[in-house]
């Protein structure tokens, strides 16, 4: 059921569009004026607003409500209501953003198809949107095995049930950001908006304006109400900024809850004057830290699955799928670029794979991989044991084996026992005797 915002001076003409709405299966709220319109469309969810664009007696006229409500959503579909002798101005609505506009008198019929129509667009405008995230905020709704992020997703649970300010920390590209959309998901506060600010896009003259707005412009604190407000890269924060943030956590009053982010380490950050100390714990109420994707290699197999699915879903594409031995050399990779750089090499496979291909072989996958996990040489070496004694061949090849599993776990003796089915203390034995 979708949800419309009504905004006119007049009460009969709020009452009449409201009815014509009701009666087509919408809920609606009503609003006669500026302030309480901005009020409504900060607290409440909305798939559309009738706005009209006198709204006599208000502080700001339907036009400074446009430029208001685009600021804070612009996809939001805003339909002017005009009288007459002020199409001109209606017309001119449309350049900054409106949907469409209605000329007063209107017939019911025209009104309701024009909101259905720019509901069913706003609608399908999220959709595509969502597409394109390719869903990150359900990316840590996966089932992973590795207790590595296991004890992320529990942390980040247990963090969402809070108010409390967290901050995340980790290398770049291992999925800050979708934690946090996670944490805000996971919320009470998940109706209301989760904004994205980057730190470098703040500086000393714009700070006020940014957070609290300025003429027409809603501040991002006003703008995320009641929701979550996520700060990429803290220690981008000029030291200037830092201290006026400190201040407004300190003195200003306001219903957000703040996420912070940032790849470097921050202990050193704060050694090395990079970032306010006061800051830092005001900030870091719940710290929350995501490993790099080396260390959980065991779950790639379940992200490159849904990275995959989410371009099939993106593209309208034939679902594709990847063998379990193009896993295994994904798993035998550094990745530097964590999950990132995981999702856009499925993007680079699900585009360059043949037009009838169903399934990702290692020879599909990008040069970095095959060279970096020695997959020609491992063919090589192959070929080159037919050649050796069957002793000498075993044991090189128990040797490359147990080399190439430790590298898959990232050094993690009990992780490779566990994979390869044996005893931990047996398996140092064979390795010492290998290496012997």
């Amino acid at each position: 059921m979708s949800n419309i915002l009504v905004v006119d001076d007049e009460v009969d003409i709020r009452d009449l569009v409201s009815d014509i709405l009701n009666d087509e299966g919408y809920t609606t709220v009503r609003a006669g004026s500026a302030a309480r319109a901005i009020e409504a469309v900060t607290s409440e969810s909305f798939q559309a607003v009738i706005l009209d664009i006198w709204l006599e007696g208000s502080e700001m006229d339907g036009i400074g409500v446009l430029k208001a409500v685009k600021n804070l959503y612009p996809e939001l579909p805003v339909i002017m209501i005009s009288g007459h002798g002020n199409i001109e101005t209606a017309v001119q609505t449309i350049k900054l953003g409106a949907y469409d506009f209605i000329e007063k008198p209107f017939k019911a019929e025209k009104l309701t198809l024009m909101v259905e129509r720019a509901v069913n667009n706003y609608n399908l405008i999220l959709e595509n949107n969502l597409l394109k995230r390719g869903s990150d905020d359900s990316l840590f709704e996966l089932k992973f095995s590795s207790r590595a992020l296991q004890a992320v997703i529990k942390c980040a649970k247990s963090a969402a049930d809070s108010n409390s300010r967290i901050t995340i920390t980790g290398e770049d590209g291992v999925g800050k950001e979708s934690l946090a959309r996670y944490i805000h998901k996971n919320s009470h506060r998940s109706s209301k908006a989760f904004v994205v600010l980057n730190a470098l896009g703040i500086n000393d003259e714009n700070f006020e304006a940014m957070l609290f707005g300025k003429s027409h412009e809603i501040g991002l604190l006003q703008r995320c109400k009641g929701g979550t407000l996520y700060i990429d890269e803290v220690t981008d924060l000029s030291p200037k900024v830092q201290s006026r943030f400190l201040a407004v956590l300190q003195d200003v009053k306001f219903d957000v809850r703040v996420i912070t982010a940032s790849s470097k380490d921050l202990g050193k950050a704060i050694d090395d004057g990079i970032l306010n100390s006061s800051l830092y714990y005001r900030l870091n109420v719940l710290p929350l830290y995501i490993p790099p994707l080396r260390e959980y290699t065991e779950d790639i197999g379940v992200l490159m699955e849904k990275f995959l699915n989410a371009f099939e879903l993106q593209n309208g594409t034939e679902a594709i799928s990847i063998s379990s031995e193009a896993i295994s050399a994904l798993q035998l990779y550094s990745w530097p670029g964590n999950i990132r750089q995981l999702k856009n090499i499925a993007e680079w496979l699900a585009i360059m794979k043949s037009k009838d291909q169903k399934c990702i072989e290692v020879s599909d996958l990008p040069a970095e991989i095959k060279s970096s996990n020695n997959a020609i040489e491992q063919d090589n070496w192959v070929m080159s044991a037919f050649a050796k004694p069957l002793k000498e061949a075993r044991d090189n090849f128990e040797r490359e084996y147990l080399k190439s599993q430790l590298s898959r776990y990232g050094g993690n003796i009990s992780k490779t026992a566990i994979h390869v089915g044996m005893d931990r203390t047996a398996l140092h034995r064979k390795i010492k005797a290998l290496d012997g």
